[in-house]
């Protein structure tokens, strides 16, 4: 145990750590040492134990994620042994007192606490299998053989015994099991055991009289999955009595939603964290298996309980202490890591896994070799995947391989640690211990799943090789990563420094340095040639990497170009000195003699010089606009073009404009950005582009001074220099007066289906309007406000009179109240909001009257002179009524003589107009009033008077006898009362 690595602090076996006790024999239960969890002890006989993951303290497998479990066991160093240990995922009812049954007893010996006990005659497989933990999955390390190896024996069911033959030849695999082993099966399923024979024995009852009694007990093989034999205990020595290993679960896809991946690597690496080799004699075991989650009881995305049982014999030489520490926990900390290299001259890189690296390292061609001198770097990548804790920073302790030096920038650096969001720290030369052969640096951060990745980077220079036909080897170098929730190791492939099978060079072919127009293209051009090759270079092969300023490298083959040359175009809206690194690399490159090999090229430097390329803006006109109620206010053209003469880019023409108004938004611009016109590239002559733009309320416009400053951006990101308008937006308001004399007095009669109302509308000032720019509203008494239709007009003018009808149910006067009076106020508003003064109409409401209706004039026919008195009929229906509102009512009429002639030779006619009584047929001059109508009750009616006349009823003209001819005309007074 004085080996012990590294190991996650476990705390208590209690509800709040990550593992709690599960069954165990009485007074054996598993405990803590340091960061060990010791199931079983050295001397302590049919010990049986069992420590399961803390699912309520969220320690469990996630069935739907990818989760990495690694751990250290320990089987012991003495000459003896255990029954074993087992580690089992399970979903058995019984939770964490799941365990192997022998009755109601716990069953150790070769369950090893997991498997199902034959101590007791079980009939069946299915009844064998009953009495193992349920639902559940198990790989064994079993330390101790159980079981006849002759496969005579189990065929004729003769070789073996109850509780002792597990381990026995294998029928369905046709093979024995000689040794110590590892293997796996499904504990709670009938198919894992097979039935290989019976045994009898007699049992002797109890009482005064003992009767005998013969007792058959079936006995069981356990079929085992990918048996492995191995040693487990005794170790060679006590450092490699310890073994790791790790098990890597996989979620089962969609379209296979029972089978999960479960892989386990035994015997993976070393204490020191090193790859196992045969030289240790713990040789690496490795499986992938189909899970079936379904014999488990679980889908995926459900929590597993995963844990260890141990067992004890029943002899002192059956006993060991068993051990297990736990490296990482996956619903803890989950993550990955990986260790490769990248020859940054070749573009290549050094690797045997991809899983956790960058994106970019990820396209780089694989190879095994790499050149004298050229530059490296040796990566470490740690990947946080889940955990309900994040992961604590990590010291990272890397062995640097021989055969490459270290090498540092000019701050002291020799590498960085780049985390996953684009941060980084230096590892200064400090870190390098006093021989400069291993480096230790303590990460600053932790990971989690906001900061996922951290990446360990170390420069290197490949070192010479003593001569053209010798190669050095580059061991490999091992990382720990290690922090106080999480351990891993890491180490890098070897690989092998040998020299390039030929010379690539690359040169220049244009102009160098070369100064160009803010965003105009210069191409810069070169050649390829090699050293040996004669051939045509295929420019398939090579690829062309460049960088500009020292940023990010560009890849990309040029095939368009004739073989051996490139071109690379560049441009720029950057104006200064640019710098553009360029090598090019033949990755498929084949010598003479038929060996391939990765060569690159020499470096280039090409400068160019970008000077500015800059936008003029110029208007029509700059005079001030004056305007009243326009929303929307073309400015005058605009007009830009490039400086140089140049055509503006294809693309969107961007305007920002700021609208600054003292009078609003606190005196302060408000901004925004435009796109009138989307230009072909093509432009006029002189390249320049014209174009309008509007100005609108919504933009910012207001009422008052508004100062407009525009710039204009081109495509190509160029800037225009300010131009300023001004546009005035008149702070005059609307005015509303009567349109009548009436000084807004008026009487209404409550009946009236609506009400008309004069109005007049101008501004102040006498300033021309557009009537139809307006909104009026109407507010009845003070409260309820009426939206009223707008008006029609659009043309200009000074001032305008309307009438404004509103239905009175609109206004909400009800005609059966008796309110003497009602108020209704008029307010119009412009489009910049400004407003009226109220005007207010005052109503007298009349709820009781009676109206007269008659007609301007009336006439009678037209007759001879004669001797005779006539009465001379109506020529037409004379309409005289009467409209009552909750009222009485008479009605009374009296005529003047009729007269014909003018002044100075008037005659007055002889006769006059009678009134003859429809009722009674009496006739009465008209001379003194006579009643035409009454009605003596309060009534609400149109009264139709002279529809009841018959043609010889009602007024009449009486003609005496012998009158002058003559046209004449005279008066009928009307007096209607509302009472009688």
């Amino acid at each position: 145990m004085s080996y012990a690595p590294y190991g996650i602090p476990l705390g208590n076996l209690d509800d709040n750590s990550l593992f709690v006790q599960g069954s165990h024999t009485s007074g054996n239960n598993s405990v803590i040492n340091g960061d060990a969890l010791q199931l079983t002890q050295k001397g302590q006989n049919n010990q049986v134990s069992s420590v399961w993951s803390n699912m309520d303290n969220n320690n469990y497998i996630d069935t739907g994620k990818k989760q990495t479990l690694s751990v250290w066991l320990y089987f012991g160093y003495s000459l003896y042994n255990s029954e074993g240990m087992a580690f089992v995922l399970q979903n058995d009812p019984n939770g964490t007192s799941a365990i192997a049954k022998n009755g109601n007893d716990i069953a150790g010996g070769e369950t090893i606490g997991v498997w199902g006990s034959d101590l007791k005659n079980k009939a069946t497989s299915t009844d064998l299998a009953n009495s193992a933990i349920q639902k559940s999955w198990a790989l064994e390390f079993d330390a101790n053989v159980n079981g006849d190896q002759d496969s005579n024996d189990i065929n004729n069911k003769t070789g073996g015994a109850p509780g002792g033959s597990f381990d026995s030849y294998q029928m369905k695999t046709m093979r024995g099991i000689h040794d110590q082993h590892l293997a796996w099966a499904y504990p709670g399923r009938p198919e894992t055991y097979t039935n290989v024979g019976s045994q009898t024995s007699t049992v002797w009852s109890g009482g005064l009289i003992s009767i005998p009694n013969q007792v058959t007990t079936n006995y069981y093989e356990m079929n085992h999955n990918d048996v492995e034999e191995t040693t487990l205990s005794p170790a060679a020595t006590a450092d490699l009595a310890w073994h790791h290993m790790v098990v890597t679960y996989t979620p089962p896809t969609d379209a296979d939603p029972n089978n999960a991946t479960l892989e386990y690597k035994y015997n993976d690496k070393t204490l020191a964290g090193y790859a196992q080799n045969l030289k240790t004699g713990q040789n690496l075991i490795s499986h992938s298996i189909n899970l079936n989650l379904s014999y488990l009881g679980v889908k995926k995305g459900d929590p597993l309980r995963f844990g260890f049982t141990a067992a004890n014999g029943v002899d002192d030489d059956h006993t060991e202490t068993n051990t297990v520490l736990f490296e990482s926990i996956p619903s803890l900390v989950d993550a990955d890591a990986n260790a490769y290299v990248v020859d940054k001259t070749d573009k290549t890189k050094v690797s045997s896994s991809t899983d956790v690296m960058d994106k970019t390292d990820k396209s780089l061609n694989d190879v095994t070799s790499v050149h004298p001198k050229d530059d490296l770097q040796f990566n470490y990548m740690l990947r946080y995947n889940s955990g309900k804790e994040a992961m604590k920073p990590v010291t990272a302790k890397v062995d640097l391989p021989t055969n490459v030096t270290i090498t540092s920038d000019g701050d002291g650096s020799i590498g960085k640690v780049i985390y996953s969001d684009g941060s980084y720290e230096n590892i200064p030369v400090t870190d390098l211990n006093d021989d400069k052969t291993v480096l230790t640096h303590v990460l600053s951060k932790g990971l989690s799943s906001s900061l996922s990745t951290a990446k360990v980077e170390l420069n290197a220079t490949a070192d010479a090789v003593p001569d053209a036909n010798s190669a050095l080897q580059v061991p490999i170098s091992h990382a720990s990563l290690e922090g106080a929730n999480y351990k891993t190791d890491v180490q890098t492939p070897t690989f092998n420094i040998i020299e390039p099978q030929d010379t690539l060079t690359i040169a220049k072919t244009s102009e160098d340095p070369v100064t160009v127009a803010e965003g105009k293209t210069v191409n810069l051009t070169g050649n390829m040639s090699f050293k040996n090759l004669k051939t045509a270079i295929n420019n398939n092969d090579m690829d062309i990497y460049y960088s500009v300023d020292g940023g990010k490298t560009i890849d990309f083959k040029d095939t368009d170009s004739g073989s051996g040359n490139f071109v690379i175009p560049f441009s720029s809206s950057d104006a200064k000195k640019h710098t553009i690194e360029v090598q090019v690399v033949d990755s498929n490159y084949v010598s003479p003699d038929g060996t391939k090999d990765v060569v690159s090229s020499n470096t280039l430097t090409y400068t160019v010089n970008v000077e500015d390329l800059s936008l003029i803006a110029s208007a029509s006109n700059n005079n001030p606009i004056d305007k009243l109620n326009d929303t929307t206010v073309a400015l005058p053209n605009i007009t830009v073009k490039h400086n140089d003469g140049s055509n503006i880019e294809s693309g969107n023409l961007k305007v920002n404009y700021s609208i600054t108004n003292p009078n609003s938004n606190d005196g302060k611009a408000v901004v925004g950005i435009e796109t009138p016109m989307i230009l072909g590239g093509d432009g006029t002559a002189d390249g320049s582009e014209t174009f309008s733009l509007n100005v609108t309320k919504d933009m910012g416009l207001r009422v008052g001074q508004n100062t407009v400053d525009v710039t204009v951006t081109d495509p190509g990101g160029h800037t225009s220099n300010k131009l300023t308008f001004v546009i005035n937006v008149e702070d005059k308001n609307p005015v509303l007066t009567y349109g009548d004399k009436n000084n807004g007095k008026m009487t209404v009669v409550a009946a009236d289906d609506s009400i008309t109302f004069p109005l007049n509308i101008a501004y102040e000032d006498n300033i021309r309007f557009k009537p139809s720019d307006l909104k009026f509203t109407a507010k009845v008494d003070g409260e309820k406000t009426i939206t009223l239709p707008k008006l029609t007009s659009s043309s200009l003018h000074d001032s305008l009179y309307f009438e404004e009808t509103i239905d009175r149910a609109k206004l909400g006067l009800d005609a059966n109240k008796n309110v003497k009076t009602h108020t209704v106020t008029f307010q119009a508003t412009d489009p910049y909001g400004r407003v009226s003064k109220e005007l207010t109409f005052n109503l007298d409401m009349v709820y009781s009257s009676a109206n007269l209706t008659y007609k301007d004039s009336y006439s009678f026919g037209s007759l001879n002179q004669s001797p005779e008195s006539r009465l001379v009929k109506r020529t037409s229906d004379w309409d005289i009524g009467v409209n009552t509102v909750d009222s009485q009512y008479k009605l009374t009429a009296s005529a003047g003589p009729l007269t014909a002639g003018g002044p100075t030779d008037s005659h007055t006619l002889a006769g006059g107009l009678i009134y003859v009584d429809p009722n009674t047929g009496n006739s009465q001059s008209m001379t003194d009033p006579v009643t035409l109508s009454e009605n003596n009750s309060d009534t609400t009616y149109q009264y139709h008077i002279s529809n009841k006349w018959a043609k010889n009823q009602g007024i009449l003209l009486q003609v005496n006898s012998n009158a002058s001819a003559g046209s004449y005309s005279g008066k009928i007074n009307w007096n209607l009362t509302d009472s009688i």
